[in-house]
C-alpha cells in the first residue's frame, strides 16, 4: 500500500532511518534520513523528513516539527540525553553535495515529547557541529554512570567518544 506522504517524498534519496515513538503516544513514528552526492548544496530534497504514526500504521509526514537541516545526513539514532522521559536524536552528517571530502553538520536534536524537535547541538558540544564525514554512531553508556554516552565513527575521522555529564558531552 503506498502513503501518500511516502510518494510525496520519493523525489529524495533515504540515506537512514529509525522507528521510535517521536511524540509519546506509544506508537512507532519514522525518522527518515536525507543525503547523496547528486543534489546541490542546501537542496530542498536534503532535509530529513518526519513521519508520524496514528497507531494504526497510517503516517502522516510532521510538517515544522524539525529545524531545517539541508545537509546530507548518513544516519540517526535515539536516547533520552536530557533524562525528561522523551527520545532525542543525534544526527550524523556524511558529506557536504559537489565538496566531497569536507565535512558537514551534524546535530542532536531535543524532542520536547510532543515530537516536535530542535538543535540544540552548541549547548551540548560544539565539536558535535563539524565532527566529520559521520558513517555510523551509537547511543550507550560506556562507564557505567546510567546516562547515555556517544560513540560516533566515519570516513578519514578516528572513532569520536563523547561522554554525557549532566548536560554536555564532554570529548
Amino acid at each position: 500500500m503506498e502513503e501518500a506522504c511516502f510518494e510525496a517524498d520519493k523525489g529524495c534519496e533515504d540515506i537512514g532511518a529509525l522507528f521510535f515513538d517521536a511524540d509519546g503516544d506509544g506508537d512507532p513514528d519514522l525518522y527518515v534520513v536525507s543525503g547523496g552526492n547528486e543534489f546541490q548544496k542546501d537542496s530542498p530534497e536534503l532535509q530529513d523528513r518526519l513521519y508520524l504514526n496514528n497507531g494504526n500504521g497510517k503516517f502522516t509526514k510532521a510538517v515544522d516539527h524539525l529545524p531545517v537541516m539541508l545537509t546530507s545526513g548518513s544516519c540517526v539514532k535515539a536516547a533520552d540525553i536530557d533524562n525528561d522521559g522523551d527520545l532525542d536524536l543525534f544526527i550524523g552528517g556524511r558529506l557536504v553535495p559537489g565538496s566531497y571530502p569536507v565535512a558537514p553538520r551534524s546535530y542532536i536534536l531535543e524532542n520536547n515529547g510532543k515530537g516536535y524537535f530542535k538543535d540544540v547541538t552548541a549547548l551540548y558540544n560544539k565539536s558535535l557541529m563539524n565532527p566529520g564525514m559521520v558513517t555510523d554512531a551509537i547511543w550507550t553508556d560506556f562507564n557505567g554512570d546510567k546516562k547515555m554516552d556517544l560513540i560516533i565513527v566515519g570516513e578519514w575521522m578516528g572513532i569520536r567518544v563523547f561522554r554525557t555529564t549532566g548536560k554536555i558531552l564532554m570529548k
